[in-house]
């Protein structure tokens, strides 16, 4: 088959890497793909030279058209201009929303509705954490990678990978690791989550310098391609990560993470999270105690809440808790990938 993608960035990496991913294991299907994008340069910067030669990606212009396709996919509830909505009804191509990931319980009973939206022959497609939903995307050799990986497993280190947004409350985390008898070792990423950290910290941190204090070093990286990235989440005993590509690919690992959800109005991000919370709790059945300090770890990441970091022992929270988070990477690694659940659910419709 083949598939014109359309995607408009709002979170610079979050939906580009999404439709980046999907992309990618549509080609590796034997499918052929044209990624419309908004922001080339955004994916430019995490696609590697593979998907450069493989991926058909297209600047998103004002004079864009529309030339006939199997499947066309809607990436996040992204409109293409008047012009282009009505050739692809005309043409009554397949169109898929593709919408953003979530774990709250309508999404299974929206799950392959039927949208009658501009008159095209479109339907809603939701990722999402069971058989009932479009799944995640996984690759087989992501899932090789995380059953070859070999932690450091040490008394003495602690590797930390840094991916957000502004958020202040990272210096709550700071504090909390701090008390640590592990020395941590940072990577942060330029862009949002190093002016994050330079501007916590007073300092000026630039990519490929390095700075320590107390029981942390600060390496300071540049954007890689995603590849690299997954390798540095794999290897990492705690992933702080931002949005949706991320948080994904940090669950699957199996390793501890913290998640900065997208901010919305009226805190529906906070019930997002927690519902998402709840989910894992459910399939990790964990002991409700612990389960209660990993929320409130996440919620105190998106300012829902406060945490006393002089009475967080976090070493001990981490030898009990990564039992769980492995429980969950196992659960999902075993759900289908949302790769396959398109191609499957595009067969059955066109």
């Amino acid at each position: 088959m083949k598939f014109d993608i359309f995607c408009k960035v709002i979170d610079n990496y979050g939906d580009a890497g999404v439709c980046l991913r999907l992309s990618r294991g549509l080609i590796q299907k034997g499918h052929t793909v044209k990624l419309i994008c908004d922001n080339t340069q955004t994916l430019n910067k995490i696609a590697n030279d593979s998907d450069k030669n493989l991926i058909d990606m297209q600047n998103w212009s004002d004079n864009l058209t529309f030339n006939d396709t199997d499947v066309v996919v809607l990436a996040f509830s992204c409109r293409p201009s008047d012009e282009v909505i009505n050739n692809i009804a005309k043409s009554n191509v397949l169109t898929v929303n593709l919408e953003y990931l979530s774990a709250e319980s309508w999404v299974e009973d929206c799950h392959g509705l039927r949208s009658f939206a501009d008159n095209l022959n479109c339907y809603y497609f939701f990722p999402g954490f069971t058989r009932k939903t479009g799944g995640l995307i996984i690759e087989d050799d992501f899932i090789a990678k995380v059953s070859n990986k070999k932690l450091t497993d040490t008394d003495n280190t602690r590797y930390i990978s840094l991916f957000s947004y502004k958020n202040d409350n990272l210096k709550t985390v700071l504090k909390i690791l701090s008390k640590s008898k592990k020395h941590n070792i940072v990577t942060v990423f330029e862009g949002l989550a190093l002016d994050n950290l330079n501007a916590l910290l007073n300092i000026n941190l630039k990519a490929g310098q390095s700075y320590s204090f107390e029981n942390f070093t600060f390496n300071a990286h540049s954007m890689v391609p995603q590849p690299q990235y997954d390798d540095i989440l794999i290897n990492s005993d705690l992933n702080l990560v931002r949005g949706e590509d991320s948080i994904v690919r940090a669950m699957l690992t199996g390793n501890i993470f913290l998640w900065q959800i997208y901010y919305q109005e009226e805190n529906a991000h906070i019930i997002k999270l927690n519902d998402f919370i709840d989910r894992m709790g459910e399939a990790t059945d964990a002991d409700p105690k612990l389960f209660d300090m990993f929320r409130t770890l996440n919620n105190m990441y998106n300012s829902n809440g406060t945490i006393d970091p002089e009475n967080f022992n976090y070493d001990i929270f981490e030898n009990n808790f990564k039992i769980q988070t492995q429980k969950w990477s196992e659960y999902l690694l075993n759900q289908p990938s949302l790769t396959d659940s398109l191609i499957e659910f595009c067969a059955k419709k066109i």
